[in-house]
Order: structure tokens, then sequence, then C-alpha cells
């Protein structure tokens, strides 16, 4: 049944809007495009008409991976190793090349297969756990503490073993690149995703092929033309301080994926896994001493103490301090958040908004299933923000965009509710709820306009002011906006 929106306005001590509020009134106000037709467009703009229009735009998400921040860590490696390679024979240049490739393609069709039984890799508290820890060692290597000598330059001369990547390098390099990236959605990218979600599994795996060759495209160039090699910067003493600077990027990282982990596990997973990266820190120089050693009976029993810290460190940290297992299944095992609650008090909704105020950010409502739709009925405009925290576009568009002076006091002034939906952990509810707007994953930004439950405003992947402010002047304000903004401090 409707909530009366004058049962809510009594919530917040303004007078209640007129008994025929639940009609809105004439909208005067001069308007380019309808709110159904604004949702409309950003529907087309989300959905790409036909597979290879879908291929094309997949493509160019893959290619602008490249330059987004949760990638740029392990490309910089990549780019490193690009420099130490230039003076090499092209042909091994290459097959390193290829094998980078190699490492981006496997797991873009892994991820075509996750994606289509609903699976986001950054979900799972375990997937971040390994992916900071693998980072946290990199950074160790970029720092000097130990090299990093793989199969592929296991033969050969000692010193072509440090400066040379082996093949299995080269293709863990170009997986881990990529699983960094699924933490951003890139703007073309969703769209092509939107068409592979809900066509046949071959169209997928087609979409999601072109966008590996997206992202491989600038590495195969410079693997088959060597002579562009030139113009990277020689090797010399500068690289030093290039791969150290490069180390305290994949430490931030590392910080970013720990926040996450918080979000998903608690603060306790957070101080015994940095605990147990105090252990692998001492395998790390363990094994580096190890590798200068001249003997190679010394090397071995160092090498054997190294394989022994970790499995102590592992150990303690996460069975005998804090039950890392038992809490994982637990996880996996506990009802969504948003599963058992329901839009039942929507004064203290209303109330929490006015009270908290917004000039220290919005005002954010924790997410129910149905609480968007009540809050429209009652005569309310709700802003519902789907957002993760491994989600580095959700982050852009809140920081540049949503939390803005200019549209925070656009939605006070009209009313508005701003509701979050936080998709950090697996939930298989609010999935439902974002792919019922044709999006496969956040970041989706929707408006209900009020008294109008069913005309969803469906707003672009990347946001802008004036998107923002455009859509919300089409879905107008809150009934009695003036009047429930009237005891906004």
């Amino acid at each position: 049944p409707d909530v009366p929106a004058q049962s809510i306005a009594s919530a917040t001590n303004a007078p209640a809007p007129p008994k025929d509020a639940a009609t809105p009134p004439p909208d005067t106000t001069p308007h380019d495009e309808p709110a159904d037709a604004a949702a409309k467009s950003a529907r087309d703009d989300a959905t790409p008409k036909g597979l290879w229009m879908a291929m094309f735009f997949a493509f160019l998400g893959g290619l602008i991976l490249n330059v987004m921040p949760c990638v740029l860590p392990v490309i910089s490696i990549k780019v490193i190793s690009f420099m130490q390679q230039g003076g090499e024979e092209p042909g091994r240049v290459l097959r390193l090349g290829l094998a980078f490739c190699a490492g981006i393609m496997v797991w873009f069709w892994a991820f075509a297969l996750l994606s289509s039984r609903g699976q986001f890799p950054l979900q799972y508290p375990g997937v971040v756990l390994g992916v900071s820890t693998i980072l946290f060692v990199f950074a160790l290597n970029l720092f000097g503490v130990f090299e990093i000598s793989l199969p592929g330059a296991a033969v050969g001369k000692l010193d072509e073993i440090t400066h040379r990547e082996g093949y299995a390098g080269a293709f863990f390099k170009g997986l881990l690149a990529t699983l960094l990236g699924t933490a951003c959605t890139a703007p073309f990218l969703a769209g092509a995703l939107v068409y592979a979600a809900t066509h046949p599994f071959l169209d997928v795996m087609l979409v999601f092929t072109a966008a590996g060759l997206g992202m491989s495209a600038p590495y195969l160039l410079l693997s088959m033309n060597p002579k562009w090699l030139v113009f990277v910067p020689k090797p010399g003493p500068w690289m030093i301080t290039f791969k150290q600077a490069m180390g305290f990027v994949l430490l931030g990282t590392v910080v970013w994926l720990l926040w996450v982990l918080s979000s998903q596990l608690d603060a306790d997973a957070v101080v015994w896994t940095v605990g147990f990266w105090g252990f692998v820190g001492l395998a790390a120089w363990m094994f580096g001493k190890a590798q200068h050693a001249r003997a190679g009976t010394t090397r071995g029993v160092v090498s054997a103490l190294t394989l022994a810290v970790l499995a102590v460190g592992y150990w303690f940290s996460f069975e005998r301090m804090y039950d890392l297992r038992a809490v994982l299944r637990g996880e996996a095992a506990a009802p969504p958040a948003t599963a058992d609650s329901a839009p039942d008090d929507l004064d203290a909704v209303v109330r929490s908004v006015v009270q908290r105020g917004w000039d220290e950010g919005i005002p954010w409502v924790h997410h129910r299933p149905g609480l968007a739709e009540a809050l429209a009925r009652a005569g309310y405009t709700v802003y519902v923000d789907y957002t993760a925290t491994w989600c580095t576009t959700c982050l852009a568009n809140k920081a540049a965009v949503l939390e803005t002076k200019y549209i925070r006091e656009q939605m006070r002034a009209m009313g508005v509710i701003p509701i979050e939906a936080d998709f950090t952990k697996r939930d298989p509810a609010l999935l439902a709820e974002i792919q019922s707007f044709n999006r496969p994953s956040v970041p989706v930004n929707v408006i209900y306009p009020a008294n109008r439950p069913d005309d969803v405003i469906v707003l672009p992947v990347v946001l802008t002011q004036a998107t923002v402010s455009e859509a919300l002047r089409s879905a107008g304000p809150s009934i009695g906006a003036d009047r429930l903004t009237a005891d906004i401090p």
C-alpha cells in the first residue's frame, strides 16, 4: 500500500504537504528532455546494438583499462621490463610480449565465464587477500629485497638471469594486470558487458576476447615492432630510482586493497593480514640473501627456511590468532545484509537525512529492498548510488561529481533522499536489482522521481555534474520540498 507523504513530513517537524500532494503539481520548469526519454537515452548509451558494435566498444574499453588507476602499478612493471629488453633479440621480445598478452587473454576468458554466472572476483575476500599479498611481494622486489628468477630465464648465463624475464613471469604479469583491471569498469567496456549479459555465451566470449585484444594491443605493437623500443628510455642507473618509486605505487594499491578487505571482513582481518606480511617480508629478505650465496647447499637450506617462515606465518596469523577459514566460511554462509529488511520506517529514514545535514557530505541512507520505491510513492525524489569499495570508477564518480557542493546543494534544495547500496560483498538480491537496470555490475546510479517510482532514470556509467544535474531536474523535486528543506540547518 502507498504511504502518505504527510506522515513522513511530520517526522521532520515540517508542515505536511497539501492533502492533494499525491498528485504532482504541474511542472513549470522547462525541460529539454522528459524523464522517460532521459532513462531511454541512458539505456541506449549502455547497450550497443549488434555484436560487432559490442566488440568494438569492448576493444576500446580494454584499451582504456591500460590507463585506469588500478592497472597502472602492474603496467609500470611491464614498462620496466620493456626498457630492459630494448637491446635483446627481436624474437625474444616478441615471445615475451605474446606471453604477457596470453596472460591478459586467459583472465578475460575466465572473467567471461565468471560474469556469465554473476560472479565478480574482488567481491571474494580470499581473492583480495591473495592479490594484495602478491602486490606486496612485487613491491619488495622493486625495492631490491630480492630478485625474481623465473623459469624462462633458468637456462643461460648468470648475468642474463637478472636482466631477462621468463615467459611464465610475463604471462603472470599479464594475468595480474587484468585481474586488477576488473576493479575498474571502463566507460565503453560497460556498454559491451551489458550486451553480453543478455546474449548467448558465445557472444560473451567474443566480446571479452575483443576487450582482451584491446588491452593487449599496445604490448603487441611494441613486441612486433622492437624498433619502437628505441623510443623507450635505455636502461641505466636511473632505473633503480624508478623501480623503487614504482614500489611505492604498488604499496599504495596494497593499502587500497586493505581498505576493501576491511569492508568485507573486519579490522582484525586487516591487522593479521599485515602481520602475515611481516613474515612474508622476512621470507623475501632471506630468499634475497640466499640468491647471493655461492654454495648451493647454503641456498637450499635458506630456501627451505624461507618456506618454513611462510608456513609458520600463515599458521600464526590466519589459524592461531585469526581463524580466516572459519570467517570465510561464515561469510559465504551468511545471508545478505539486505535480505531480511523491509522499508517499514520511512519516517526514520527522512528524519535521518534532515538531522544529519548536507554541509559535510551527502547524508546517505543504507539501501534496503523496496525502500526507494516506497519513498518515491510517498512523494519523495530518491537518488540511489550502487557502489563498491573495489570499484574505482564508483569512487571517482562520488568524489568528482556527487560529493561536490553544486550537486549536494541541488539535492538538498529539491528534497532528494540519497540512498547508497554497497555491493562490496556478494549479494544475489542486490545483483538482481542492479541487473534489472540492464547493467552487469557497479557503478549504477538511478533516480526515482517523486510519485513516479516506475519512471526510473538510469544515469551513464561515468558521471558529470551536468549529467546528474539535468537528470535531477528531469525527475523533479520531492513534493513539498520547500517545506521539507525549511528545517534543514
